[in-house]
């Protein structure tokens, strides 16, 4: 009994510690919302003052030009709904979560483009290296750019650590007659070696305690084990570290 009363106790702080840092990851999220979010809104607060003080001046101001600002101001609307729809989306409650066919490379794509101003604000290229006609996974969206977000947020960290002026993240998406895989790599100062057994642990982070609770891989790793897929981190030549996740193909009838 009293081994079991132990275990219950472990459990029941290990939830408050992943809903503590969840709130850390919504802090973070709403920061990097507040940035994407007001560059498109100053875009659109220029092209409005511009047709407006060219109205205001009773000058004619070429059809062509205002049609192109209303297309770009369309585009832009959609684009802060997007930010907002993810946001929206990311903190879903577990039930809500629904199986469905991922198209891995057009997820990939949307969220570098969340993070691009983040990506910009940290010095960081991201590049894409997407294999065509990827085969689909079978997986919730929602958690797989959870994933990749958190993979990508873990990358940053690491190259905010070097004093570089080509600060890079590439993302590569390929597959085998097996298996369909993604690596997310960076050009940092990569693994130590002896962390690398460790990394996916819970509590356990390289970042000061204050900063980070040594949650987040570790659930990346649970999420993706839950699917039975893989996730392996190591070291890349010259330098950097990469993380490879592993999607087993379907075989025959699901």
């Amino acid at each position: 009994e009293k081994i079991q009363e132990i275990e219950r106790e472990r459990l029941i702080q290990e939830k408050l510690l992943l809903k503590t840092e969840k709130l850390a990851a919504l802090g973070t999220l709403a920061s990097s919302i507040n940035h994407e979010i007001n560059q498109p809104l100053q875009s659109i607060k220029m092209m409005t003052a511009s047709t407006l003080y060219w109205h205001e001046q009773h000058k004619d101001y070429p059809y062509e030009k205002v049609m192109d600002y209303f297309k770009k101001i369309s585009h832009t609307v959609d684009r802060i709904s997007e930010i907002i729809e993810h946001m929206r989306i990311s903190y879903k409650s577990k039930g809500e979560l629904k199986l469905e066919t991922v198209d891995v490379n057009l997820i990939i794509t949307k969220t570098k483009e969340f993070l691009s101003q983040k990506l910009m604000l940290h010095q960081i290229e991201i590049q894409l290296n997407l294999e065509k006609n990827l085969s689909k996974i079978i997986f919730s969206e929602i958690q797989f750019q959870q994933i990749l977000i958190n993979l990508i947020d873990n990358a940053v960290n690491s190259l905010d650590k070097e004093k570089k002026s080509d600060k890079k993240i590439e993302i590569k998406s390929f597959e085998d007659d097996e298996k369909i895989i993604i690596q997310i790599s960076d050009n940092g100062s990569g693994i130590e070696k002896d962390y690398l057994e460790k990394i996916f642990d819970p509590f356990f982070t390289t970042n000061p305690k204050e900063e980070s609770s040594g949650m987040g891989l570790y659930i990346v790793y649970n999420i993706l084990s839950s699917y039975n897929a893989l996730i392996k981190a190591s070291n890349q030549i010259p330098q950097g570290a990469v993380f490879t996740i592993e999607f087993n193909k379907e075989k025959g009838e699901k």
